[in-house]
C-alpha cells in the first residue's frame, strides 16, 4: 500500500526538489570546445554558470574557464540580498584579469556569462539571474509560453556591445543585467549558448522542454543542434557555413507526463485487484456478476480419510444374524452360553433401506454405533473365516433384538432355530 501512496504523491501534490540536466558537445565541424560551464548545489539552493569564450582556439577556452572559475567561488557563499552589486564588483575583477592576460599581445579574448542561481524558500523557489553577451536563458511556462529572460548584448549586425574583457566597459550600465522573480510549478528553464539558440527553432524547444524530463531534455537539444548546424539550418546566415559550440542546461521540477499517470493507474487497478484476490478467494464476486444462473450452496459432507476399507472377499453373498428363540427359565437357571454356533450365510442381498434404531428403552441395552450391529460379549462371535461386512455395505436390520447379556440362554440340548 506505500508504494501507491508515495506515487501519488508524487504526481499529485507539487515537487519539493528540481531537476537538472547538463550536457554540452563540440558541435559540428570544430577542433575546439571555447565553452565552459558548471552546475552544483549551494547551501542556499543550486547555482549554474555558462561562458562562452571568444578569441579562437586556445584562447577562448582558457578565458571561458577564469570566468567560470572565479565567478564559482564566488557564488558559493553569496549573500543573496547584494547578489546584485556583488557580481558588478566580480565582473569588473574578472575583466581586469582578462585584460591584463592579453596586455601587449596583438591577440585578444573575452567571454560572455551567465550567472543563474535559484534559492530554495521551504518548498518555493526564486530565481536570480545577470547576464552579459548573447548567451540565453529562456523560460517555459504553462507548456506552451516560450519567453527569453535574458537580452541579447549585440547590435543590429549581431556584433557583440558588453561582454567580459572588454575595455573601458561600465558594467554599471549594462542593459538588462539582473532578474529575480520566483519560479512556478510548471516553469523549466534553459540555458545554453548560442551554439543552440542561432540554430534550434523556438517551436522545437517548446516541444523538447515539454516532452522530457531536464537531463533527456538537455540531451536532445545537443543532438539536435549539432545536427541543425551539419544541415546547415539556422536563424543568422553567416553561421550556415560554419558550426559552433553547444552547451545546454535545463532546470525544471520532475516532470509529470501522461506516462507516469498510466503506470500509476495500471499499478493501482493491480493492486484493487491483488486486494479482492485475498478478500474474494473463490472468485464469488466475478460469478455473480458474470450474469451466470445463481444455484444455492450445497455442503458437502467431509471424507473421512484415516478409516481402512476392507473389501470383502466375495461381494455375492453376505452373512446374516441368527436370533435365539425366546426361553423362559426354569427354576435352576443356567448361565452356560451356547457353543453351537451359526455358521450357515444365506445367499439373500440384505437390501439397501433405512435402517431403524432400537429403542434403548425396550431391551434396556445402551446402544453403541446404530449402524454396525455388535454381538454380546458371551456370545460367540462368527468365526473369522465369514467375510466381514464393509463399512460402507449395508448391514442386516438393527431391528432384530439380542439377547440381553443377563438373561439365561436355552440349554444345550434345545436346537437353535435359524430364522431366514
Amino acid at each position: 500500500m506505500q508504494p501507491i501512496i508515495t506515487l501519488y504523491r508524487s504526481i499529485v501534490k507539487p515537487s519539493r526538489t528540481l531537476e537538472y540536466g547538463h550536457k554540452a558537445n563540440i558541435g559540428y565541424n570544430m577542433t575546439k570546445d571555447e565553452d565552459s560551464s558548471f552546475l552544483g548545489n549551494t547551501t542556499y539552493g543550486m547555482v549554474a554558470i555558462l561562458a562562452d569564450g571568444m578569441g579562437g582556439g586556445e584562447d577562448g577556452k582558457k578565458t571561458s574557464a577564469l570566468v567560470v572559475n572565479d565567478i564559482k567561488s564566488t557564488l558559493m557563499r553569496i549573500e543573496l540580498k547584494k547578489i546584485e552589486s556583488t557580481l558588478k564588483e566580480k565582473y569588473e575583477i574578472i575583466s581586469n584579469k582578462i585584460r591584463e592576460n592579453y596586455k601587449g599581445k596583438s591577440g585578444y579574448s573575452g567571454s560572455t556569462l551567465i550567472c543563474f542561481l535559484i534559492e530554495q524558500r521551504d518548498s518555493e523557489f526564486y530565481a536570480h539571474i545577470t547576464n552579459i553577451g548573447d548567451s540565453r536563458v529562456y523560460r517555459l511556462r504553462n507548456g506552451k509560453d516560450l519567453q527569453q529572460i535574458t537580452i541579447d548584448h549585440d547590435d543590429e549586425s549581431g556584433k557583440l556591445t558588453h561582454w567580459m574583457g572588454a575595455s573601458n566597459i561600465d558594467f554599471n550600465s549594462i542593459p538588462d543585467f539582473y532578474h529575480f522573480f520566483p519560479i512556478q510549478q510548471d516553469d523549466v528553464f534553459l540555458i545554453c549558448s548560442d551554439g543552440v539558440s542561432d540554430f534550434i527553432a523556438d517551436e522545437e524547444i517548446i516541444r523538447i522542454l515539454k516532452k522530457y524530463s531536464p537531463k533527456i531534455a538537455a540531451k536532445k537539444i545537443c543532438s539536435i543542434a549539432k545536427y541543425c548546424q551539419k544541415e546547415k539550418r539556422g536563424k543568422l546566415e553567416d553561421k550556415y557555413r560554419r558550426g559552433d559550440n553547444i552547451t545546454a542546461i535545463v532546470i525544471g521540477r520532475p516532470i509529470r507526463s501522461r506516462f507516469l499517470i498510466i503506470i500509476a493507474v495500471i499499478i493501482f487497478l493491480g493492486f484493487l485487484g491483488f486486494l479482492g484476490l485475498k478478500l474474494d478467494p473463490y472468485n464469488l464476486i466475478s460469478i455473480e456478476s458474470s450474469g451466470l444462473p445463481k444455484s444455492s450452496l450445497t455442503v458437502t459432507p467431509l471424507k473421512i480419510t484415516n478409516v481402512p476399507i476392507v473389501e470383502p472377499t466375495n461381494q455375492s453373498s453376505y452373512p446374516t444374524v441368527t436370533r435365539l428363540p425366546s426361553v423362559t427359565p426354569t427354576n435352576t437357571p443356567t448361565n452356560t452360553p451356547t457353543n453351537t454356533p451359526t455358521n450357515t450365510p444365506t445367499n439373500t442381498p440384505v437390501p439397501a433401506t433405512k435402517i431403524p434404531i432400537i429403542n434403548p428403552t425396550v431391551i434396556g441395552v445402551t446402544p453403541l454405533l446404530t449402524n454396525v450391529p455388535v454381538a454380546p460379549t458371551d456370545v460367540p462371535v462368527t468365526p473369522t473365516d465369514v467375510p466381514v461386512t464393509p463399512t460402507d455395505v449395508p448391514v442386516a436390520p438393527t431391528d432384530v433384538p439380542v439377547a440381553p447379556t443377563d438373561v439365561p440362554v436355552a440349554p444345550t440340548d434345545v436346537p437353535a432355530t435359524s430364522i431366514p
